[in-house]
């Protein structure tokens, strides 16, 4: 497995594990409930966030997750042909997208604090926080 970080702020998010099933084919919407409504206003990234990660993720998937510390966590589909999902972490207007063809997909900040894009939660101990978003501490 492998994942892919766009603009990432390396310094404040390490890539903890990805683990799980493996996806199937190239539709999303059947593993997490977060894209089986339309994406609204709210789930939206900027056009220039959309742009820097247009070969990591497809913009018109996002969906918002939740507002953590400093963060807006979204949940989004992996650029065309990719057959994965992303946890995308904007931080002071910047994007950062990491996508696994597996799920879950987690991610560990500076704190220790692990995020987890996940259908159900990943082990126990873990939180939710937003229909598709774990977070354990």
């Amino acid at each position: 497995m492998s994942y892919r970080a766009r603009n990432s702020r390396n310094a404040s998010l390490a890539l903890l594990a990805l683990t799980g099933i493996a996806l199937s084919g190239c539709a999303a919407n059947s593993e997490l409930a977060s894209f089986d409504k339309p994406q609204t206003q709210h789930d939206r990234l900027t056009r220039d966030q959309v742009d820097s990660l247009k070969d990591t993720i497809e913009g018109s998937t996002t969906r918002f997750q939740t507002e953590y510390k400093d963060y807006s966590i979204f949940a989004a589909e992996g650029a065309a042909g990719a057959s994965s999902y992303c946890l995308v972490l904007v931080e002071a207007g910047e994007a950062t997208a990491y996508c696994s063809g597996a799920l879950p997909g987690e991610v560990t900040l500076d704190d220790g604090t692990e995020l987890a894009l996940a259908a159900s939660a990943p082990s126990p101990h873990w939180e939710k926080v937003a229909t598709n978003l774990w977070l354990r501490q």
